[in-house]
Order: C-alpha cells, then structure tokens, then sequence
C-alpha cells in the first residue's frame, strides 16, 4: 500500500504519459515507479518525485531513456532515497541541458559524492540540486573536473565543499567558456595543496 501522495502523482502524471507512451510503454512506465517505491522504507518518496517529474521529463526522453533516467533513481535509492529524490526533482531541468545518452553521467557524479555517511549523503543530494544551474555553464567533462575538486575539498572540508557547489552557478557565469577548464585546473592544484585558497 502506497501512501495518497504517491498515488496523487501517479494519478496527475498519468494523462501526461498516456499521450506519449504506447500502452505497454505506459505499463513500464507505471511499474518502474511501483518497483522504486518497493525498494526501502522510505523509498516511496523517491517514486513520489519519479511519478511528479515525469511529465516534464516526457517532453524531452523518449521511452529507452526514460527507462535509463528510472534505472538511476533506482540505483542511487538504494544508496540513499533522499539521494534519489533530489535526483528526480533536479531532473525536469536537467533533462533539457544534457543530452539524452548522457543522463547516467550526470547521476553517476552525484552518486560519486556519496560515502555513505550522512554529511555526503547531504553533498550528494546538494550536487542534484545545484546542477541544473551550473549545467547551464559548463560540459559534462567541466562538471566532472569541478566534482572532483569538490570532491577532494569535502575530505578536508564538508563545510568548505558545500559552498563550492553554491557558488558554482555563480563563479562559472562570470568565467569566459574557453576559459573555465583552466579555471578548474588552477582550483583543482589548490585544494590539492592549500584548500582555504579556493
């Protein structure tokens, strides 16, 4: 038995993926979402934001990447559902910045962050919800430079690495594109050395 807000978005998303799922699309569709809200204790949450995210993410995966898009919920799940929820809610704007094929590699730079103690779980779920907006500056193998130097500022510093992802957005915006790889380079060399530099 699902609690009424899951149901509540399966049944508002419902419509949505009946225009563009054929009827057995729709049933895989639906069933993902079951066998995600069956995973955990609290993995109905994850489902919850799976059912509310899809029509938005219909707009622009068709039906083997959304399979794909659901799979990683699933799998960050069950490291952590509050890392799978912010996965599906940051994916409606995700979706529309990354290409269709590289969806798994955004969610594998957030798994990435997860350690398995509460404070990267945190991380993690931070980097899903920030993303989307530093996305709009960087490529995905920026991204993957700038989680690394996140990455290595969080051994020292959860704080420290915290407030790199939230400036993210804002740093990036003010760096020339050809310039932002170089960029990350030269921050990448201080954290490795002299962290409270960057």
């Amino acid at each position: 038995k699902f609690p009424a807000a899951v149901l509540a978005e399966f049944r508002g998303a419902l419509p949505h993926a009946s225009q563009r799922l054929s009827e057995q699309d729709l049933l895989t569709w639906a069933q993902e979402g079951i066998t995600l809200a069956h995973a955990s204790i609290r993995s109905w949450e994850a489902a919850l934001e799976y059912f509310k995210a899809t029509p938005r993410v219909l707009e622009h995966l068709d039906m083997s990447h959304v399979l794909n898009w659901a799979s990683w919920g699933q799998r960050l799940s069950e490291h952590s559902p509050a890392i799978s929820c912010a996965y599906f809610q940051a994916s409606p704007e995700a979706v529309t910045l990354l290409p269709s094929h590289r969806i798994g590699d955004w969610a594998e730079l957030g798994r990435s962050l997860y350690k398995g103690s509460w404070k990267s779980g945190a991380m993690a779920c931070q980097f899903f919800q920030t993303s989307p907006r530093f996305l709009r500056y960087l490529s995905l193998r920026e991204a993957r430079q700038f989680v690394l130097l996140v990455d290595s500022l969080s051994e020292r510093s959860y704080e420290l690495a915290s407030e790199c992802l939230a400036l993210g957005e804002t740093v990036f915006a003010g760096i020339e594109k050809e310039d932002r790889g170089l960029f990350l380079d030269f921050a990448s060399v201080l954290a490795q050395n002299n962290h409270m530099d960057i």
